[in-house]
């Protein structure tokens, strides 16, 4: 996509449908406004193909190939609207790419295979972060981070196998005048930080100091914020290493 330097430039509501690699140029600017990208592969199934977006936000994108095909980021890639990933991979690749989702993030559709591989990224949601538990997998590595910055809630990360995937490194939610809300067990394996907002738990939620990074860790900080429902607190420490709750303001 060679966008122009027209500023009137806007996508509108489209949907548009790609085959191969998504390369946004750099001439000029548009408006992703509520368009839809759904990147469709190449029909070859675990081809590395690229997002490259050089800076421009894209509204909603959908990853629904054939056969499993793989996306590369080669950049950040910042969403305005929702990410779906449907029988696909992304890839944050070694460098670890930011990736930015305005809306839901929603990995699996309970068919075939579906992975988002984070590596070490920082992965922010401002609306639901959603993994199907039957085909979606988040894949991480230490140092991963995830910030829940808006309204949402976590569904499907249930791994408690530590160090594994499908669970959280570093996880920042409830942020001020937000609800983050969480209803299954979860394995939150460094640290988790409240920002001043609300967290509403109807399960439990394990803060396990595991990961050998630091000889200390805060697993939990509260940052003054508000913990509401029925649900449980689990606060420990491996390693024979110290263990704190640092409750803010």
């Amino acid at each position: 996509l060679n966008n122009t330097t027209d500023p009137t430039d806007d996508l509108g509501s489209a949907t548009i449908e790609l085959q191969g690699d998504l390369i946004v140029g750099n001439l000029g600017t548009f408006n992703p406004n509520a368009s839809t990208f759904i990147l469709r592969g190449n029909g070859g199934g675990a081809s590395n193909l690229s997002i490259t977006t050089n800076g421009t936000s894209l509204a909603n994108m959908i990853q629904d190939s054939t056969v499993q095909d793989s996306y590369l980021l080669t950049d950040a890639l910042t969403l305005t609207g929702n990410l779906t990933i449907n029988n696909a991979i992304i890839n944050t690749t070694a460098s670890n790419h930011a990736l930015t989702v305005g809306g839901d993030l929603t990995i699996g559709d309970g068919v075939g295979t579906d992975k988002l591989i984070a590596n070490a990224s920082t992965v922010t949601v401002s609306g639901d972060f959603t993994r199907d538990t039957a085909s979606g997998d988040y894949e991480l590595a230490n140092n991963n981070r995830v910030v829940m910055d808006g309204n949402g809630t976590i569904t499907g990360m249930t791994n408690l196998t530590s160090p594994g995937n499908n669970q959280f490194f570093y996880l920042d939610m409830a942020y001020p005048g937000m609800t983050t809300n969480t209803g299954e067990t979860m394995l939150i394996r460094e640290q988790t930080t409240l920002n001043g907002g609300t967290l509403n738990n109807t399960s439990q939620l394990i803060f396990e100091y595991k990961s050998g990074v630091a000889t200390s860790i805060t697993p939990l900080v509260l940052n003054s914020s508000t913990i509401t429902g029925t649900g449980t607190l689990n606060i420990s420490a491996q390693k024979n290493n110290n263990c704190f709750i640092d409750g803010g303001d």
